[in-house]
């Protein structure tokens, strides 16, 4: 259930309560129960035991779902998604596969990438509609 993380870390991808980039897995801070995990190039998420989610790194659109835009080197929790079991990570969003098959996203949305007819960003989960 730990995780380790290694490379770019300008914005706290890395996950340590740094910024300080390293060719080195290091441990993520207090993660100790995960298991799922999904990275893309600015941000981080993991699925813990029990369901929930937590995201840290980049949140310039808010993909780290806790209802801000505010960067985290450290793993903050995702609002409102209680019952996951899968992660995705995409170019500054993120998204949650919930335990009854449905999905909700946040972060990014210039293009449609939340799925829920719009293109407003969203910084906290947001319905996937037509799944």
């Amino acid at each position: 259930g730990t995780v380790q993380c290694w490379g770019n870390n300008s914005t706290g991808q890395l996950g340590n309560g740094t910024t300080t980039d390293s060719l080195a897995p290091v441990q993520v801070s207090g993660m100790t129960n995960a298991v799922a995990l999904a990275a893309a190039q600015e941000q981080t998420c993991v699925i813990l035991n029990g369901g929930t989610a937590q995201c840290w790194g980049n949140n310039i659109d808010g993909q780290l779902g806790n209802g801000t835009t505010a960067n985290s080197s450290v793993p903050v929790p995702v609002s409102g998604i209680t019952s996951s079991i899968g992660a995705a990570a995409g170019s500054y969003h993120s998204c949650a596969l919930l335990s009854g098959g449905a999905v909700r996203c946040w972060g990014h949305n210039v293009l449609g990438e939340l799925g829920n007819g719009s293109t407003t960003n969203s910084s906290v989960p947001v319905q996937v509609t037509g799944l």
